[in-house]
């Protein structure tokens, strides 16, 4: 039987989202890279801090493939992230858990069946499609092994340990470190578990991102390798960077074979 796979992509800053990344708002190319043509996601839910805020996000979304619609959820007081980014304005009003179980809910009361979530959060609309069909097949890949599988970026910096007194200590080896992000992929099953660990606010579950809930109750995550041009677009400087590399990417590659009509 072929795994139903839920998409949510979790808007805790709504204006920043909706910022443009070479013409496109970063919260549609977080939706776009879950419900890409052929990729795993049945559905895609999009998750809100307030009702005020779903025009804005809507606007930006324009008809986007598999997307059920907008969520939105009361404020509740305080914001974490699928991944280790911060966002642009210290953004609060979004708690991740409480949003996921929202949209969980959502969607199960409508009558569809979930085996895997996926979350990606719009900071991370430099993920490729292809990303979020590996982070869902590393999870159904490991049937009972595994309670999800998370994008980890490689540390590429020089990680110097500092003391107590601020002396530099020695150099920390980068092998066994990784940068988080999204997206994250968790079967259900595991998801509730975890979901139910956590405290409850007005709006559901609140407190730890989804992956702290799940190292700390025990659970087993498959890290899977995020691009190195995938960076998280948190600020102007890395927005504009992103702009960058899809520009560069848009052009011919110098050792590219002229077409016909570019050849002198």
């Amino acid at each position: 039987m072929t795994a139903r796979v839920l998409g949510v992509v979790p808007v805790v800053d709504p204006d920043w989202a909706v910022r443009s990344l070479a013409g496109v708002p970063l919260v549609r190319r977080a939706v776009l890279a879950l419900g890409a043509p052929g990729g795993p996601c049945d559905t895609v839910v999009v998750v809100v801090p307030s009702s005020s805020r779903v025009g804005v996000v809507a606007a930006s979304l324009d008809a986007a493939p598999r997307c059920a619609g907008i969520l939105a959820v009361d404020d509740s007081g305080g914001a974490s992230h699928p991944g280790g980014a911060s966002h642009p304005g210290g953004a609060r009003g979004l708690e991740v858990p409480g949003a996921v179980a929202a949209a969980l809910r959502e969607r199960e009361a409508a009558g569809e069946a979930v085996d895997v979530v996926v979350v990606h959060d719009p900071v991370h609309a430099m993920v490729p499609a292809a990303l979020v069909a590996a982070v869902v097949a590393a999870v159904l890949g490991r049937p009972g092994s595994c309670a999800g599988a998370v994008g980890v970026a490689a540390v590429t910096d020089t990680v110097k340990r500092v003391g107590p007194d601020s002396a530099v200590l020695d150099t920390v080896d980068r092998e066994h470190l990784g940068l988080l992000g999204t997206p994250q992929a968790f079967r259900v099953h595991a998801l509730r578990e975890m979901l139910q660990a956590v405290p409850t606010g007005p709006t559901g579950p609140t407190g730890p991102s989804l992956v702290d809930l799940a190292l700390d109750t025990g659970r087993q995550l498959v890290p899977v390798a995020v691009p190195p041009d995938a960076l998280a677009v948190t600020g102007e400087l890395e927005l504009e960077l992103a702009q960058a590399i899809l520009t560069a990417d848009a052009r011919p590659r110098a050792d590219a074979p002229l077409t016909a009509d570019a050849r002198p």
